[in-house]
């Protein structure tokens, strides 16, 4: 059929279309995208595609909503440029790195804001303004690592959006704002910023909203500081809320975090299986985050089992969904850290030391220094016993760290690798010391499944 016929067939079905189901036209949106798309009338391509897109993020179909929104996006950059298109090409670009948030595609994000940032700052466009701000906030953290950058941004973004009442903004600012700063160990201010999305979403009535703040309050905030008590409450309560709501995108995070405080709190089965169950629904719903969080709290798991075989498999798969989305390349470090220290676990000393220092002096964020010099001491004291004083300095230095930052369940973590330290020296005294450190410190968390972990190790020293 000639180009042109075609034309005007496409037109003709998309009419058609139209009148017959002009009662439940919700469901045509893809197909009348499609059709008014190919017949090139771009102005109804553009707003199906936009419909389409709401119609997707409405089932937490996030990728298909970006999908289809980049449809309306392409059809907007067709029509001729005046006021009211470029605005609603600033409203589909804004709206399209929403979407790509959701989904931790933060390259993507920014990409899809890159070419209306000036135009939107050059019209004072306020509506759009503090999500073109999150947007760059947010890749300013998760991809640059600047997270000084980043809190300028996001702050901008949340003054904007509570000048004009931008409810939906305003929550996406502070919930990013409260990431960025928990991983920078400011849990007071992380908190407050927590606590504003957590509100707005009552406020709305927004129980999807609730249960996202809630489970990462609980695994990032929380579980950082080791107030193990208050991320195990909330963390139990959301999962319940989450399941009811049937919702793929909830029910991953809720998940996530929930296995996360499990782990913290020394339930390990437990742990286990809502961390299994997550990583999957995570595979289902393209969502890079969850699953990250969730590989590195498996692997962890296995690795305290015993079993490095399958911990490094998780840790390999962090490392993949992470440079696949090439985002937070401190985390990729982490991952790698623990990877070598699987190795080095399984008598295979075919690492390289020299990298893992490289990776403790790249490193961005805060809340994983003194894990990364813990890990690089564990890695050294378990090498060929020749690294002892080394791994003496290390873990001297993930003590002085943690303690400084308040990162308390850490905190004894590192006395559990110092104790392990001088039991290898020989020193029964120092390594008992050390585990009742440990052990006082994570009943301070209220971690009590590695309570009776390490008083049963204590008991045996």
């Amino acid at each position: 059929i000639l180009s042109k016929k075609k034309k005007r067939l496409h037109a003709k079905i998309g009419n058609v279309i139209e009148e017959l189901y002009k009662g439940n036209i919700d469901e045509q949106y893809e197909v009348l995208s499609d059709h008014f798309i190919k017949s090139e009338n771009y102005q109804k391509g553009a707003e199906y595609s936009k419909m389409a897109g709401i119609a997707a993020r409405k089932k937490s179909a996030f990728k298909d909503a970006a999908a289809h929104t980049k449809k309306s996006v392409y059809c907007l950059e067709k029509l001729p440029q005046n006021d009211a298109v470029q605005k609603k090409r600033i409203d589909a670009r804004t709206t399209l790195s929403n979407y790509y948030l959701s989904l931790n595609y933060h390259v993507e994000a920014m990409e899809a804001v890159t070419p209306i940032v000036d135009l939107a700052k050059e019209i004072d466009y306020q509506k759009r303004l503090p999500r073109i701000f999150t947007a760059t906030g947010t890749y300013s953290y998760m991809v640059e690592e600047d997270f000084l950058k980043a809190s300028e941004e996001l702050k901008e973004a949340v003054e904007i959006s509570e000048k004009t009442g931008d409810v939906i903004s305003s929550w996406f600012a502070n919930y990013h704002l409260g990431v960025s700063l928990s991983l920078e160990c400011e849990f007071e201010n992380s908190l407050n910023c927590f606590t504003k999305a957590l509100d707005l979403s009552i406020a709305a009535k927004n129980e999807i909203g609730a249960i996202v703040v809630k489970s990462t309050l609980a695994g990032l905030n929380y579980a950082f500081q080791g107030t193990i008590d208050l991320a195990f409450e909330m963390s139990k309560k959301t999962l319940n809320l989450a399941k009811e709501s049937n919702d793929i995108f909830i029910k991953g995070t809720s998940l996530t975090f929930n296995g996360w405080v499990y782990y913290h709190k020394g339930l390990f089965d437990e742990a286990e299986s809502y961390l299994l169950e997550a990583v999957n629904l995570a595979e289902k719903a393209s969502q890079i985050g969850w699953g990250t969080w969730a590989a590195l709290c498996l692997g962890n798991i296995y690795c305290e089992r015993g079993d490095y075989e399958k911990a490094r498999s998780f840790f390999d798969e962090g490392i993949l969904i992470l440079e696949n989305g090439k985002i937070l390349p401190s985390f990729i470090r982490v991952f790698k850290i623990c990877a070598a220290k699987t190795k080095i676990l399984k008598t295979d000393a075919d690492i390289n030391l020299k990298s893992l220092y490289n990776y403790a002096r790249e490193n961005k964020i805060k809340s994983f220094d003194g894990w990364i010099s813990r890990l690089i001491s564990e890695i050294l004291m378990n090498l060929d016993g020749q690294n002892l004083s080394e791994a003496e300095d290390w873990i001297k230095k993930a003590i002085e760290i943690d303690e400084k930052r308040g990162l308390r369940w850490q905190l004894a973590m590192d006395h559990v690798a110092y104790s392990d330290l001088f039991k290898k020296n020989g020193d029964s005294a120092k390594a008992k010391e050390n585990m009742n450190k440990a052990i006082e410190i994570f009943k301070e968390c209220s971690a009590d499944g590695w309570v009776e972990k390490y008083e049963k190790e204590l008991a045996a020293m």
